[in-house]
């Protein structure tokens, strides 16, 4: 349960930095039919705080749970802006279409404009849901969303396409399938994605925030397979340890958690702990990865702690033990 927070957090944070980073790439992929209604060469403006908000974490309902974006463009067509609210759902959730609109009648209460949205469906095996219906007596209510599910479009469609987030949904299409194909399969499928991100005429900056994104895409069984991948991937970028910090310290942290005497590692290299899956197991784990952090990297305390899913005293306490 620990780990999944992590990875929704970590998730959370390269979601919003490629929809933020690449948004009239965003509009132009998902909404294909909005072209020539947004004017894609304005400033968006991102209302993540106004989201907030909107929906407190006292809500339990209605409050984020992993991407929610709310976004103000200029429309072309009137003169009043249009809000885009964007969802990306990777679980089933029973009552999902009542809190789309829920979201949106709260969204359009408060600003009175235009609203659109958008589902992003990313597991594996979630069931599309585009529509929310109620009716009382007489009295109905049908509420209709756009949806994506990441399985919809095929492959070769995806692959053709100029649209860097093609390489993004197949990214996370790639990630799903550990466990599923072979390791060495993976590897040819996360090593196209690499080469064809490469091959895009995007600034660096750009490149860099789907890279990031790849990179935590990357999943194998085994985790000698990383260090082999990480290899491959240095001919494709041409840079020394392309991998980046989270994929670069799994196989250490799964080597040093056995060394711990802590009997099963934990898939992402954090060796959660003991079989029994004692607490202090976890501790040690936790402290060893943020020790290979603070070693290897040059990195700020508050990027460690998000990295490593920790608090900022956490980080400050193995700080303090190294230096005795």
């Amino acid at each position: 349960m620990i780990n999944q927070q992590m990875n929704m957090k970590k998730d959370d944070t390269l979601w919003k930095g490629l929809i933020e980073d690449l948004f009239p790439e965003f509009l132009q992929f998902f909404y294909p039919k909005a072209r020539g209604m947004i004017d894609r060469q304005t400033t968006f403006e991102f209302l993540d705080k106004e989201l907030q908000d909107l929906f407190p974490s006292s809500d339990a309902n209605l409050a984020p749970k992993f991407v929610d974006k709310l976004v103000r463009v200029k429309s072309l067509m009137e003169e009043e802006s249009i809000l885009v609210h964007i969802e990306l759902q990777g679980y089933r959730e029973k009552n999902f279409p009542e809190r789309m609109f829920r979201y949106y009648y709260r969204i359009r209460d408060r600003y009175g404009q235009p609203v659109t949205a958008l589902a992003i469906f990313m597991g594996s095996a979630t069931k599309v849901v585009s529509q929310y219906y109620d009716e009382c007596l007489g009295t109905e209510l049908m509420y209709n969303y756009n949806v994506f599910d990441i399985w919809e479009t095929d492959e070769d469609t995806l692959k053709c396409s100029a649209n860097p987030f093609a390489i993004v949904v197949l990214a996370a299409r790639t990630a799903l399938l550990k466990g599923k194909i072979t390791d060495r399969e993976l590897v040819t499928q996360h090593a196209w994605l690499f080469e064809a991100l490469e091959a895009k005429k995007l600034s660096q900056r750009k490149k860099l925030v789907i890279s990031a994104f790849l990179e935590s895409c990357v999943q194998f069984e085994e985790p000698r397979t990383y260090r082999t991948f990480g290899k491959q991937l240095e001919s494709i970028t041409g840079k020394k340890n392309p991998m980046g910090v989270i994929e670069m310290l799994k196989e250490q942290g799964l080597e040093e958690g056995r060394a711990k005497g802590l009997a099963q590692g934990h898939a992402e290299g954090l060796a959660v702990g003991r079989a029994e899956g004692h607490a202090e197991g976890l501790e040690e784990a936790k402290a060893a990865f943020v020790t290979n952090l603070l070693s290897k990297l040059h990195l700020t305390d508050e990027q460690i702690a998000d990295v490593a899913g920790v608090d900022l005293k956490f980080v400050k306490r193995v700080k303090d033990k190294l230096k005795k």
